[in-house]
């Protein structure tokens, strides 16, 4: 990979800037992407691209905008104009992922590995809608492919409308962007970790472990818009069983949380030795594409 960055020596850089105004620009950071994200949640309820301000079916060809990627009209010309105009692979995902988890979190990206052939670097599903994106990087993408016109580093979209392809995998080689090579090259360098923020997807519950999985879940309005359901069986010690009735109900109307979490607070609190066991069931998760 031809990166302008590789020479930089990052460790000593971030040194110099000190950890106090390190952590500044991280919390100040934490705070731009909430602030980002929630305009982005509200713009699509109103139907206007938090971005440019403009309706998401509008199109201005001299200036390519992300709301392209879900414009139901767009032409492919035009997308094509916008993925070769410099955002880059971490923008461009970045943005579709924020838009995917507006609508539902988590439930609409696959970015776990499983499936994935072992000389693909990574790959993502994303659902919004009825538009269906999927990014994919192999080992032979990110160096590029010498003596050829694609010998520089770049990635792959399929975009499918309505479950049929708009654009395949062999369509296009999308080059990096710079800020994809910085933050590639600081990853590299071990100054910088990704952590998954509003891009998660269902990958964030493979690392999680139990009592964190936990503590993440709360009752959904309605099936429609929970993520997953929870299939609980509860075995109560009959000498208490009216009791933890009572209590349960109590919590239940009072609360938002999830039958484990209720259980595991009853135990604690009363010691109740209630027993159970859950299966965690996605509702209608998104299939993931794999690229040949």
């Amino acid at each position: 990979m031809d990166n302008q960055y590789k020479n930089i020596n990052f460790k000593e850089f971030c040194k110099e800037l000190g950890t106090e105004f390190i952590q500044e620009m991280n919390e100040a950071q934490i705070k731009e992407d909430e602030h980002d994200f929630n305009g982005i949640r509200d713009g699509l309820k109103k139907g206007k691209c938090y971005i440019c301000g403009k309706p998401l079916d509008y199109v201005d060809e001299k200036n390519p905008c992300f709301h392209w990627l879900i414009n139901p009209v767009i032409k492919k010309k035009l997308l094509k104009k916008l993925l070769y105009s410099g955002k880059g692979l971490l923008e461009l995902y970045g943005y579709l992922t924020w838009v995917a988890n507006s609508d539902k979190p988590f439930a609409n990206i696959d970015d776990t590995s499983e499936g994935n052939d072992r000389n693909k670097i990574f790959e993502s599903t994303i659902r919004y809608k009825e538009f269906e994106w999927t990014f994919s990087l192999a080992k032979t993408d990110f160096e590029g492919h010498p003596g050829t016109n694609t010998d520089y580093s770049h990635f792959h979209i399929q975009m499918k409308k309505n479950g049929n392809v708009i654009i395949k995998f062999s369509d296009y080689h999308i080059p990096f962007s710079g800020n994809d090579k910085l933050m590639i090259e600081m990853m590299n360098q071990g100054v910088m970790t990704h952590i998954p923020n509003y891009e998660a997807g269902m990958n964030l519950f493979s690392e999680l472990d139990y009592d964190e999985f936990l503590q993440l879940m709360h009752r959904a309005d309605s099936e429609k818009s929970a993520t997953f359901r929870i299939q609980t069986l509860i075995g109560i010690p009959k000498h208490c069983k009216k009791e933890v009735s009572i209590k349960f109900q109590e919590l239940r109307q009072n609360t938002n949380w999830t039958v484990p979490v209720i259980i595991k607070y009853l135990n604690k609190e009363y010691g109740y030795g209630i027993k159970y066991k859950i299966q965690i069931i996605p509702i209608n998760p998104i299939t993931k594409s794999h690229r040949k």
